[in-house]
């Protein structure tokens, strides 16, 4: 039986703004679940050019990022997210900027500036979330800019096939 204070009380819900947030989140989720899957072709590729750990690297990235955003509540999996994604983010930038070298200097323009826009779109992100706005339109756009990074990096890896 529906009453005045069960009414009340789901109106004082909806307009609560952690309920909000939560609910941009898990409405948001699959499209993030989607670019989180986008990992796959990265490392898919990598596996083809023979290199074994960047390939694992990015299967983990993958595997956190979507267990993650698949009910994107605060705890354990997602610290794991963040441990995995740092540690990879990390690892591809030092390999990025090492072997970007070899580039001629409009990829090298390409491959900073689309750095650039990746970090800008996970700042931003980070920043409308930190004041309860819907970030996840940034927190794709830095998805898809890290997986072309990726793409780009893994291409300037020396292969291991023979």
């Amino acid at each position: 039986m529906i009453t005045i204070g069960t009414i009340y009380n789901t109106i004082i819900f909806v307009n609560n703004k952690r309920y909000k947030e939560i609910w941009n989140k898990i409405s948001m989720s699959p499209f993030l679940v989607v670019t989180s899957l986008g990992f796959l072709g990265p490392a898919i590729f990598a596996s083809y050019k023979g290199l074994h750990s960047p390939s694992r690297i990015l299967l983990l990235v993958s595997f956190a990022s979507v267990n993650y955003w698949r009910n994107p509540v605060p705890g354990l999996r997602r610290s794991f997210d963040i441990i995995v994604a740092r540690t990879s983010g990390v690892y591809f930038f030092i390999n990025g900027a090492y072997y970007s070298t070899y580039y001629s200097t409009p990829l090298q323009i390409i491959g900073w500036s689309s750095t650039a826009l990746m970090l800008y779109c996970f700042k931003k992100s980070c920043y409308l979330k930190s004041i309860d706005k819907c970030f996840v339109h940034y927190h794709i756009a830095f998805h898809m800019a890290t997986i072309f990074l990726q793409y780009f990096i893994l291409q300037s890896l020396p292969s291991k096939r023979g």
